[in-house]
């Protein structure tokens, strides 16, 4: 598998909605504003090769906060 990331939501309840460069609100295809949430991102790696597969460990390499 190599790597992976884990994306956790409503942790912190913070959202913003999207805005165009005159300061409108960005509408999605349903003609509702486009809002993003604070998510929490985790990065991880799998150290290890093709032989023993599931024993390899895995280690967490990132932690970082997005608004997506």
């Amino acid at each position: 598998m190599g790597s992976f990331k884990i994306f956790v939501g409503g942790l912190s309840g913070e959202y913003a909605i999207l805005k165009d460069d005159d300061g409108k609100p960005v509408m999605g295809p349903d003609n509702i504003p486009v809002m993003l949430r604070k998510t929490l991102e985790i990065d991880y790696q799998i150290y290890g090769d093709e032989f023993y597969p599931g024993r390899d460990d895995v280690h967490q390499l990132a932690e970082k906060w997005i608004m997506r």
